[in-house]
């Protein structure tokens, strides 16, 4: 059987600040039981944005993308959603949770032993306003033999 787990991250107040022109990449915790059992693995079921600040880019975009940083033999990364933008014209209400849609395979979403979540925010501008906000993760965990 399996069992639900979610982790979560956030960027903002406190947290991780989204540098301009550029990319910042902020790491979403995995389920510690794939680090602690090798036959341990966690399939990334949903995952949601919760924001309380949205971003403000002058002329520019403020948008994240979600990966998966296989690192089973060659690390490679893998795309698993489609970008999302962070700014007030998509976020029109604050202390809100978006769904954000996974585009990724289910055998695409299959972490294992040392994979990472890895989370983009690219800018394309100055950012005028920092977003202050709460990337969430939904995890089926299952532990084989």
């Amino acid at each position: 059987g399996a069992q639900l787990v979610s982790t979560s991250v956030q960027i903002g107040t406190g947290a991780t600040s989204v540098a301009n022109s550029t990319t910042t990449s902020i790491l979403c915790p995995v389920p510690g039981i794939i680090t602690s059992y090798p036959k341990a693995e966690a399939l990334l079921v949903a995952l949601n944005l919760q924001v309380f600040v949205a971003a403000v880019s002058a002329s520019g975009t403020v948008l994240a993308q979600a990966f998966r940083r296989n690192n089973q033999s060659t690390p490679a990364d893998v795309t698993l959603t489609a970008t999302l933008s962070m700014e007030a014209d998509i976020v029109t209400t604050a202390d809100w949770t978006y769904a954000w849609p996974i585009t990724g395979s289910a055998s695409e979403c299959l972490f294992r032993t040392t994979d990472a979540l890895r989370i983009d925010v690219v800018t394309t501008n100055t950012v005028g306003t920092q977003p202050t906000a709460t990337f969430g993760a939904l995890w089926a965990i299952r532990r084989g033999g």
